[in-house]
């Protein structure tokens, strides 16, 4: 029995580990199918290719999400690449950002999210409910970190009956008498 009790705690703890991975896997899927129903919008406009990223940015002085396009090949000029490329993100992203940047013909374009408002008027409704991926990454990590402490005052109790358990045997085998 004694034998079980370890392997059985190990089995608990794995199968917990293995369901917060799950969720943050389902969750980063969630949102990069979003990413990319915006990036096939940009395919579909005439674009070779459209790459969409949302960092987050944090230091002491500045604390920023950014959405980020980059655009590759297509017959227009920059201005336009750059309207087809501000409308989609604000049209159709559900992420709240500080900063829109817009990568075109090697030369970056930034607006901050009050100028796209004030150019494009409010967002269409539930598109800023969302938080940025800074916020879920802050959410995860704390999510993960009692987890891992959790595993760890989880631990101490299996190394425990280890321990005992090899004790134990070591006293059986010292107390047969030699025959």
């Amino acid at each position: 029995m004694s034998r079980t009790v370890p392997s059985r705690i190990a089995r608990w703890l794995v199968l917990a580990l293995g369901l917060v991975l799950a969720s943050c896997a389902l969750a980063g899927c969630s949102y990069g199918a979003e990413l990319r129903q915006v990036q096939q919008g940009l395919l579909d406009e005439g674009f070779d290719d459209a790459g969409v990223w949302v960092r987050f940015f944090e230091s002491r002085e500045v604390s920023e999400d950014r959405v980020e396009v980059v655009l590759v090949g297509s017959s227009m000029d920059r201005e336009a690449a750059w309207e087809i490329a501000a409308t989609a993100v604000w049209e159709k992203l559900p992420v709240e950002f500080d900063y829109l940047l817009v990568e075109y013909e090697g030369e970056v374009d930034t607006a901050t999210y009050a100028e796209l408002e004030g150019e494009f008027g409010p967002r269409p409704d539930g598109l800023v409910e969302h938080s940025a991926p800074g916020a879920v990454v802050g959410t995860v990590a704390r999510v993960v970190a009692v987890f891992i402490v959790i595993g760890v005052i989880a631990l101490v109790p299996v190394m425990v009956l280890i321990r005992r358990n090899r004790r134990r045997r070591r006293l059986r085998g010292k107390a047969r008498p030699a025959v």
